[in-house]
């Protein structure tokens, strides 16, 4: 059997995820990343002893200038505490190669820019992030991110019948509070949260 010339790392808390594991291109390997670990490491430590790879690919929720896992995130302020993992990512492609970040609107943006930028040179190959939702066309989704120069548009790492079934967008859910409280005739401010 030959090996495969691509990796798939899967998030486990992305939506539709039964579709996206039954439905991988060939050619492509897919390892299902634990929700509980950190995620270039455990990239890191799967791709050990491939090499010549043509792409790494990782499904996970995204925002702009962040990819979001289920046990943390990928942003321009954690990419230094995983240096060797990253280095480890890069190591594994080819001179060529690709990461693609099929994550929603990860590249969008000053703060996509500057992430996709910092992850660059943290991998030491090209990064494909879409500025866009990743996912269902019918929720404003595409399956698609920009080509190099010169270069054909990259493969999403689905079959056609995958992409036309996935039935979910690839986008970090961020829900933010802020108002006033307000008891007894008087109000005091409160503090504003995020959820991802």
């Amino acid at each position: 059997m030959a090996r495969a010339s691509e990796i798939l790392f899967v998030d486990p808390s992305i939506s539709d995820l039964e579709t996206v594991l039954s439905n991988v291109r060939p050619g492509i390997e897919a390892i299902l990343v634990d929700g509980r670990q950190a995620p270039a490491a455990q990239m890191a430590a799967a791709l050990r002893g491939h090499e010549e790879l043509h792409a790494v690919h990782i499904i996970a929720h995204g925002a702009p200038g962040r990819v979001v896992f289920a046990s943390g995130e990928w942003s321009v302020g954690t990419l230094k505490g995983a240096a060797e993992e990253f280095a480890a990512i890069g190591r594994a492609l080819a001179a060529d190669g690709e990461l693609r970040l099929w994550s929603c609107e990860t590249a969008r943006g000053n703060a996509g820019d500057a992430f996709v930028d910092a992850l660059e040179a943290a991998v030491g190959v090209d990064v494909c992030a879409s500025s866009s939702l990743v996912g269902a066309a019918v929720l404003g989704g595409a399956w698609e991110l920009p080509a190099r120069a010169g270069a054909s548009a990259p493969l999403p790492p689905l079959t056609p019948v995958g992409v036309a079934s996935y039935i979910g967008v690839l986008a970090a859910a961020d829900l933010t509070l802020t108002g006033d409280i307000t008891a007894g005739g008087s109000s005091s401010a409160v503090n504003t949260y995020y959820i991802v």
